[in-house]
């Protein structure tokens, strides 16, 4: 039911409609499912609404930044032929995806925090500027929450199995974050040697 309500935060799905079904699913009366889609909804809308403000304000200052400090320094090291032949991949996803690509970017792990800079750089429209940092925030919010509560869920229901077989759960979560280090190192380790091939 949690899920349902961080997926219901997107434009165009009904929050009622999904926690019906959601809730009739967990074998939960039609009026308890209405019940939980008001008294659920206060606290992740209201998370999701500090989460999206905060980081559209976050990114606005960056913004700022980029568009009044970053890019007259720009301007003054024009001159150098290196500096302006050289070509980012923060430059190459902007040329991309154009003023789009804040929304895209907002999606996307690290370059949440990195793409305002450019975005000042280049002037970007600010009101399109804080109108996508603030949905792709908001979705950014609503699946983390989301994530969450899916978490948390199956924490509560294997949490008397995982006590009973501790010692097997470390090893496997080890494993697994083994796992998972040496497929990013590998990706890492990729994209440099195809950085280096093409300079």
């Amino acid at each position: 039911i949690g899920i349902a309500q961080a997926i219901a935060i997107v434009p165009g799905i009904s929050r009622s409609g999904i926690t019906t079904v959601m809730g009739k699913s967990r074998g939960l009366s039609r009026e308890d499912s209405l019940k939980f889609s008001f008294l659920l909804s206060i606290p992740i809308i209201f998370s999701v609404l500090a989460g999206s403000i905060g980081g559209t304000f976050g990114s606005s200052i960056s913004y700022g930044i980029g568009k009044g400090i970053i890019a007259p320094l720009r301007m003054l090291k024009n001159n150098n032929s290196k500096n302006s032949k050289k070509r980012s991949r923060t430059g190459e996803f902007i040329n991309k995806y154009g003023e789009f690509s804040v929304f895209i970017a907002q999606l996307i792990g690290q370059t949440r925090t990195f793409i305002s800079y450019p975005a000042g750089v280049l002037k970007f429209n600010f009101k399109k500027f804080v109108l996508y940092t603030f949905l792709g925030s908001a979705i950014w919010c609503a699946l983390t929450l989301g994530l969450i509560t899916f978490i948390n869920g199956l924490w509560h229901k294997y949490k008397p199995l995982v006590e009973i077989h501790s010692g097997l759960a470390i090893i496997i979560l080890f494993t697994i974050i083994i796992f998972i280090s040496q497929i990013w190192i590998y990706i890492i380790s990729r994209r440099t040697k195809k950085d280096s091939k093409n300079p």
